[in-house]
């Protein structure tokens, strides 16, 4: 039997996924299941059982001697987040109760870590370097949170048989739709663009362009003949031209609005293409475009900020690798055997080598390579067959000084242990998450 915890969550739900596509079904999730916002991220997924986060170490002490090994991907992510507290209860306390469980039940273990822990890079990213968490001094409480539970697993003498801490670097990819603010800037880029000037199905507002009609979910706007109607008050045209000309209509510089949302012409038509040919509302043209935010760094020019960006996907890929690893890189046996829990089905029997453990530590795991933010946005607006269209607004306040302008993994440690497999590139990881997922706002 295999743990997730933060199953529901964006990385826990996508090595779910990854679990199942190999044949693993007899998997328990665990997390805080009461926000419904994470709810498709499990939908028609194959496991075993849930477990409320709260009573999991309850189920644990039940039930250690089945289990095969634990993912511990639930925690606070939120970097804007700067009660430490809560790190302290989610991040650093609970954790480190998993660790000693796992030790004292012999219970191999992957934990996530965190590529905040690197602070403003100043001092390197060397996963290689033992004493380097020691001296690192993070940006926010999130990442001394991580920080600090890294410290804590260097310094155990007694460990789980297998364990391996995971410094994730910019992860992004489907399942996080849930994450708001600190969802990834590729998802928050395709919403920008989506989102531009009016896009049909979008869950604010909808737009249908059904002859000459353009409907807001909050208001309605008819042209009826040549009289533009609102319908809780009448525009009237006192002086100025507002002119239907044929399937055209064009406010000349004079702002339509209502409560809910503002239809400004500045400059471009709002048209109906055809009347009668069922044209959608994408048909009416409107410049799309993405606000990035600016440096406040002499070094870094606007959009030139850099990060690792990795795809969810090459994360899965790693985390199933250490898996079945062992310190002769070679996976460990897999027997199918009938499951004591699941008779309907069988189960993966993971069997460990002693060995394996001279290989248990802090990983990077990025793709090894910097791109610009500027690199990424283009990349989605190139996904979406749109051309560029980039603004630059100013960091807020609240993190502007905790911001890091470079971040990039040196992956020859996990390499030294025989991970081989290459990663996404970015412009390949952003076509196959906005094509294949965010278009269709589906999950994986």
């Amino acid at each position: 039997m295999i743990i997730v915890t933060g199953a529901a969550g964006f990385i826990g739900s996508c090595m779910l996924s990854k679990l199942n596509n190999k044949g693993f079904k007899d998997i328990v999730l665990v997390d805080d299941f009461s926000k419904t916002e994470k709810v498709p991220n499990t939908l028609h997924k194959c496991y075993h059982e849930k477990v409320e986060r709260i009573l999991f170490f309850e189920w644990l002490s039940k039930h250690s001697g089945e289990i095969d090994f634990i993912f511990h991907l639930g925690a606070r992510t939120d970097t804007t987040e700067f009660n430490m507290a809560i790190f302290e209860e989610l991040n650093l306390n609970f954790s480190k109760k998993l660790w000693e469980m796992c030790t004292q039940c012999q219970i191999p273990l992957i934990y996530a870590s965190s590529a905040a822990t690197y602070g403003d890079g100043t001092l390197g990213y060397d996963d290689r370097d033992p004493d380097l968490s020691f001296r690192l001094l993070p940006l926010n409480p999130y990442g001394i949170s991580k920080n600090e539970f890294d410290k804590w697993v260097l310094q155990q003498t007694d460990t789980p048989p297998r364990w391996y801490g995971l410094k994730f670097f910019n992860v992004y990819g489907p399942n996080e739709y849930h994450k708001g603010r600190m969802a990834s800037v590729v998802f928050h880029a395709f919403r920008q663009i989506s989102d531009t000037g009016y896009k049909e199905q979008d869950t604010r507002y909808r737009m249908q362009d059904t002859r000459y009609k353009i409907q807001d979910a909050v208001s309605r706007i008819q042209d009826t003949g040549y009289k533009i109607q609102d319908a809780g008050c009448r525009i009237q045209d006192t002086g100025y031209k507002i002119q239907d000309a044929g399937s055209r209509i064009q406010d000349t510089g004079y702002k339509i609005q209502d409560e809910g949302s503002r239809i400004q012409d500045t400059g471009y038509k709002i048209q109906d293409e055809g009347a009668g040919t069922n044209q959608p509302a994408s048909g009416i043209r409107h410049p799309a475009s993405v606000k990035l935010f600016r440096s406040h760094n002499p070094n870094y020019k606007d959009g030139e900020q850099l990060r690792d960006f990795i795809y969810v996907k090459d994360v899965t890929d790693v985390m199933y690798f250490l898996m079945n690893h062992t310190s002769e890189t070679k996976p460990h046996h897999l027997t199918t055997s009938p499951s004591h829990h699941l008779t309907s089905s069988p189960s993966h029997h993971l069997t460990s080598s002693p060995s394996a453990i001279c290989d248990s530590g802090i990983y990077n795991l990025g793709t090894g390579k910097a791109r610009t933010f500027l690199d990424l946005v283009k990349t989605v607006f190139t996904a979406l067959d749109k051309p560029p269209n980039i603004e630059f607004i100013d960091t807020p306040i609240d993190i502007r000084d905790k911001y890091q302008y470079f971040t990039e993994a040196p992956m020859q440690k996990l390499q030294a242990i025989g991970y081989s497999k290459p990663f996404y590139t970015l412009e390949a990881g952003i076509e196959e998450y906005v094509q294949g997922y965010l278009v269709g706002n589906t999950c994986y």
